[in-house]
């Protein structure tokens, strides 16, 4: 298997039955010294009582949980998207709950950076807005709202070129994003629409 997420099966006592690759080279021990060892001194006392108990104890009833988990360690603290799933091997009593867990820390890092970024957005006077790959509004200042029309509610989630321009306007859009995309910048004065179709002259870079 070529996931990087780590899986591990974890039984009643909740002890590890089974670890993959990904989880053993994190750890950095070998799958026969991590087999039957305790999986709370991998969370330490306060995280695994609070969070991951409870979450097990969920799975080992027919319920299967997730959530987001910061964990601290000697080299730092690392946020993990942890999900249990309820598990029962044939011709066996008991229950077991497989374990998977990703390392979100970069996404998490990424999302703060753009709290921050917004906070600051919110208050310049220029209308803002910030598109996704896709070309649809993932951010929507409280100047655009004003300029616009558009609450950011309504905005985001819509493509930029059917929110903002005219019907024949919008190829000239997707290709002033293009120009951006490959240049990193663009400045130019355009003609917008808001949300009750009405004409605005914007500068706009």
């Amino acid at each position: 298997n070529s996931t990087k997420d780590w899986i591990c099966l974890i039984d009643e006592d909740f002890c590890y039955e089974a670890v993959n690759d990904p989880f053993c080279d994190f750890c950095d021990q070998h799958r026969e010294m991590l087999i039957g060892s305790s999986f709370k001194k991998f969370w330490g006392d306060k995280v695994f009582e609070k969070k991951i108990r409870p979450m097990i104890l969920s799975c080992f009833s027919g319920v299967e949980t997730r959530s987001e988990v910061v964990v601290n360690f000697d080299f730092g603290e690392i946020a993990l998207d942890v999900r249990f799933y309820p598990f029962k091997a044939k011709k066996e009593n008991g229950v077991r709950a497989v374990f998977v867990a990703r390392d979100i820390s970069d996404k998490k890092h990424s999302e703060g950076r753009l709290k921050e970024q917004t906070k600051f957005f919110d208050q310049v006077h220029d209308a803002i807005f910030i598109l996704n790959e896709k070309n649809r509004v993932v951010f929507w200042n409280k100047s655009a709202e004003y300029l616009y029309g558009w609450p950011e509610e309504e905005a985001v989630g819509k493509k930029i070129d059917s929110l903002v321009f005219k019907k024949e306007k919008r190829e000239k859009c997707k290709e002033i994003i293009g120009k951006v995309r490959l240049k990193g910048e663009w400045e130019g004065q355009m003609t917008h629409i808001n949300k009750e179709k009405e004409d605005i002259s914007v500068s706009s870079r």
